[in-house]
């Protein structure tokens, strides 16, 4: 259940509280990028303190800001190029969002030892 409630405050942080603005603008701008991660890391933080708790939901909300960033600095760059070619550009969605969720599924699972690594 707790993974659930994760890959639904995936797709609120990445699809649908990413304005236009983010989405066309994060492949080219550092600014929109980071925006677009502080707002997907704020909706993955609130939803982690509720599930886990609030020390590790606050772990795991800045660490999966981060990997989100992190992997859309690449593959923004990449699927940007091909955004008038269907048959390639969703693909390459589909691998983004696999990366995603593996990590989300990766830092939950191991979300104590992340967390002995920190504090």
């Amino acid at each position: 259940m707790n993974l659930s409630l994760i890959f639904l405050a995936h797709w609120m942080g990445d699809f649908l509280f990413q304005t236009t603005k983010m989405a066309t603008s994060k492949a080219h701008s550092l600014k929109w990028l980071s925006l677009h991660a502080l707002v997907y890391g704020s909706i993955m933080t609130v939803f982690a303190t509720v599930i886990i708790d609030i020390e590790k939901g606050l772990i795991f909300g800045l660490v999966n800001m981060l990997l989100h960033f992190i992997t859309d600095f690449f593959t923004s760059k990449v699927m940007v190029k091909y955004l008038k070619r269907p048959r390639i550009f969703f693909p390459l969605l589909g691998i983004d969002q696999m990366i995603h969720m593996i990590t989300l599924h990766l830092t939950l699972e191991n979300i104590s030892k992340i967390q002995d690594l920190i504090v």
